[in-house]
C-alpha cells in the first residue's frame, strides 16, 4: 500500500515537472527580429513634435516635423492598434512605442528629442525640459543588447529651458 502510494506520488511529480519543462520550452520567444529593430532604432536621432497619441494600450506616440503636419493629422482619422503596424502617412515621420511615463507626460505639440545610439529622450514641454527613456523595451531584449538609458533617479523633470 505504501509502495503504490509512493509510486503514484513520484509519477504525478514527474508528469508535472515534464509539463512545466515543456511549457517553458514552447513559450520561449525568438527575439532576433525585435533585437534587430531596437538596435537599428537606437542609432537614429530625431527632434520632432508629438502629433498624435494612440489611445490604445500600446502607448504609441506619433511624431511629425511641423505644426502644419499636426494640423493635417487632426483632420484625419488614424487607426488604433499597434503603432508599428500602421500604414505610412506622409505627415508622420516617426512612431515610437513609449514607456508609460513618457506617454502620460506628452501632449500634442510637445517637442521630443531622442539622442543617437541610446534610448534617452528629452521632452520639451513649455519652458521645462524632462528626461525620459523613449522606447518601451522588453526585458529579454535588454538582456541581449547594451542599451544606454537614463537611470531611474534621472527620469522626469530636469530643468527650465533657457
Amino acid at each position: 500500500m505504501k509502495r503504490s502510494l509512493l509510486s503514484s506520488f513520484i509519477i504525478i511529480i514527474s508528469v508535472l515537472l515534464g509539463i512545466n519543462i515543456l511549457i517553458n520550452i514552447c513559450s520561449k520567444k525568438d527575439t532576433t527580429e525585435e533585437t534587430l529593430f531596437y538596435t537599428k532604432n537606437f542609432q537614429e536621432e530625431f527632434d520632432l513634435l508629438v502629433s498624435f497619441k494612440n489611445i490604445g494600450r500600446n502607448w504609441g506616440v506619433y511624431l511629425s516635423a511641423t505644426k502644419e503636419d499636426i494640423n493635417k493629422i487632426k483632420d484625419k482619422k488614424y487607426p488604433l492598434g499597434d503603432p508599428y503596424n500602421i500604414p505610412k502617412y506622409p505627415e508622420i515621420k516617426f512612431v515610437i512605442k513609449t514607456t508609460q511615463e513618457l506617454y502620460d507626460k506628452t501632449d500634442i505639440g510637445d517637442r521630443l528629442h531622442k539622442l543617437p545610439n541610446s534610448n534617452k529622450c528629452y521632452l520639451y514641454k513649455g519652458d521645462s525640459i524632462f528626461k525620459y527613456n523613449c522606447y518601451l523595451i522588453p526585458e529579454q531584449i535588454k538582456e541581449k543588447i547594451n542599451i544606454d538609458e537614463w537611470d531611474n533617479d534621472e527620469i522626469g523633470y530636469w530643468k527650465t529651458a533657457q
